[in-house]
């Protein structure tokens, strides 16, 4: 039997692990990193690539398939396994013989029930043994992928990003059949147990028989989250493109959306939260997932000492990133209402209403350059800027007026800036119509009376809109606002005065 001395971090940690804050969480990280159980952290990842090496070196010297391997399994079967069964046998055909020639009822009674016992224990035994096959099928591809290997007709997932390297140890020394060496089997039950070495409460080392269903087995990639993102970034750009406007309301309808969505069991749970964090993301226009882009990368590059604040500048692939990364995957529970949960809603939501956004804006171009060549095109005929129709007509057919741009824009100014006592000429003619400045905002229209040869107050002039201001003295006033409208193309009314 062979015992690993490193089981004592998994198996004592995993007894010690209790629901914490973030901000306990954080600052047991530094701990962590520089302390013994980073040094554990380190020394497993040491471990992790030998086995996936023997491992390799395994697989491409196998000539067999996955059933070979099971059948290695099998064949490798320790003693303990042969001799539980041998006297589970025993038991057996005593009960069984009891049962047929006991001399009383009472006896054969307690023969039925010893062999019953034998054979639910070898029952048992025989079930979880078929349970332990059908792990080391998977995990041989699943351990093949991982050392980079492509496993032939195998269409399944990886293991989970957000497994620890304990985790795949295990399915590692499953797959190589290192494993069956510290298995044993419970003689009361026929549960097949792991022996492993802890403390005690006194700190002595003792040897824990721990039911292989109880194992931290590890889990597969789960990439429902990232059809969750896919989904509402894809729904963020139609609604863009549709000139969906992302408002406060809209903002908040959408939030709940996702939150309610990552936290959706339908969804993957908890493993598919742990495969979105630790395993990066995908996005429009990108073909395989970004590590960089992952929760956890960004997590360890923001990290701060939890006293000084100062950045602890982690960089991957030193002994302090790997500790980190561990610690990571080892304390994050993904609970409802964890920070972890809470970051993966908001890097979705964030990612929604970027692209959203991004692409209503583009619309929005769009659609102004579309008005304004519109506009360009209504109000711009050679040059100049369209006037409308003639007002003053004096019995005239009809005619469209137009002015130059430069010279609409100097009435404007001309408008803007004129003073009591100051005309502002119409745009048909000298002796056509005007307009008077007659002081503290107010103005006067007159029309050219041919046959007085001067200038009269009108104070509603034919098709002239809206209709002045009327004072105490009856006489009808115009204010600049309506100068300006009637003298001055809606095209170039934008940001009056000026």
């Amino acid at each position: 039997m062979v015992i690993d001395p490193n089981l004592m971090y998994r198996a004592g940690r995993s007894s010690r692990m209790r629901p914490r804050s973030g901000e306990a969480r954080r600052a047991d990280l530094y701990d962590k990193i520089l302390g013994y159980v980073g040094q554990i952290a380190v020394n497993r990842y040491s471990q992790l690539s030998e086995e996936l090496g023997q491992f390799k070196q395994k697989w491409r010297n196998a000539s067999s398939t996955v059933n070979g391997l099971v059948n290695d399994v099998g064949a490798s079967m320790n003693p303990q396994f042969r001799s539980a069964l041998k006297d589970w046998r025993k038991e057996y055909n005593k009960g069984k013989r009891k049962a047929k020639f006991g001399l009383s009822e009472k006896k054969r009674e307690e023969g039925n029930y010893i062999a019953n016992n034998a054979y639910r224990k070898m029952e048992r035994m025989h079930a979880q043994f078929q349970d332990i096959s059908g792990k080391v099928a998977k995990f041989e591809n699943q351990v093949a992928l991982r050392a980079n290997e492509k496993p032939p007709n195998y269409a399944g997932q990886g293991f989970n990003s957000g497994d620890s390297d304990d985790r795949i140890i295990l399915a590692t020394e499953l797959a190589n059949g290192k494993l069956w060496q510290s298995m044993d089997v419970n003689r009361e039950t026929g549960d097949i147990v792991q022996l492993q070495q802890v403390q005690d409460e006194n700190g002595k080392n003792i040897i824990k028989p721990v039911p292989y269903t109880n194992l931290d087995w590890p889990t597969d990639e789960d990439d429902s989250l990232q059809g969750v993102q896919t989904g509402y970034v894809d729904e963020a750009i139609k609604n863009g493109n549709k000139g969906r406007v992302w408002d406060e309301l809209y903002g908040k309808l959408q939030y709940d959306k996702i939150k309610a969505s990552v936290q959706s069991k339908d969804n993957g749970g908890i493993d598919a939260q742990r495969s979105f964090f630790f395993g990066g993301t995908v996005m429009p226009g990108v073909n395989e997932k970004l590590e960089t882009s992952s929760l956890a990368y960004i997590t360890l590059k923001n990290a701060k000492h939890p006293q000084t604040g100062e950045p602890l500048n982690l960089q991957e692939g030193t002994p302090e990133w790997r500790a980190a990364l561990q610690s990571l995957k080892t304390d994050l529970t993904f609970a409802e209402g964890s920070d972890e949960t809470k970051m993966i809603i908001d890097y979705i939501y964030n990612a929604t209403e970027r692209y959203h956004k991004n692409y209503y804006n583009q619309w929005e171009l769009k659609n102004q350059k579309k008005r304004d060549k519109k506009t360009d095109k209504q109000t711009t005929v050679a040059g100049t800027i369209d006037l409308g129709m003639s007002r003053f007509n004096r019995g005239e057919k009809p005619r469209r007026l137009s002015a130059r741009r430069e010279d609409a824009i100097t009435k404007r100014k001309q408008i803007a800036n004129s003073k009591k006592g100051d005309i502002i000429q119409g745009w048909e003619g000298p002796k056509t119509y005007r307009y008077k400045n007659m002081g503290d905002g107010r103005f006067m229209y007159q029309e050219y009376n041919d046959d007085l040869g001067k200038f009269e107050n009108v104070e509603n002039p034919t098709g002239m809109t809206p209709y002045p201001v009327r004072t105490s003295q009856g006489q009808g006033y115009y204010t600049i606002d309506d100068v300006y409208s009637d003298l001055i193309p809606q095209v170039l009314q934008t940001g009056l005065p000026g």
